[in-house]
């Protein structure tokens, strides 16, 4: 199935929310970035999609975590998206949900 989930955020660190979607089908993130007008994409990673600013530096960072194993996974704004953070954290249970703070 494909459905397109939105994930807005503030991707480029300008102090406003730029819309962005994570499309489930190929596990593609989408932003069109409000500061410059330009756009990008990133393949990557499968899972439940859980963006936030895990690296401190106040921009959104794409994220996912897999219940499967437990990991998050986290690409960081601060290399602009080229490397990845990961971490295991809790074990999955039937049910579990990641919940993302607004």
């Amino acid at each position: 199935m494909n459905l397109d989930i939105a994930v807005p955020g503030d991707y480029d660190g300008d102090g406003r929310t730029d819309p962005a979607i994570f499309r489930t089908l190929d596990a593609t993130w989408w932003v069109l970035q409000s500061q410059s007008g330009a756009g990008w994409q990133r393949s990557w990673a499968g899972g439940a999609q859980v963006h936030g600013d895990y690296d401190g530096d106040g921009r959104t960072d794409p994220a996912v975590w897999r219940p499967s194993s437990g990991i998050w996974y986290a690409l960081s704004s601060r290399t602009g998206y080229s490397s990845y953070m990961a971490w295991q954290w809790g074990s999955w249970t039937y049910g579990d949900v990641p919940v993302r703070a607004r």
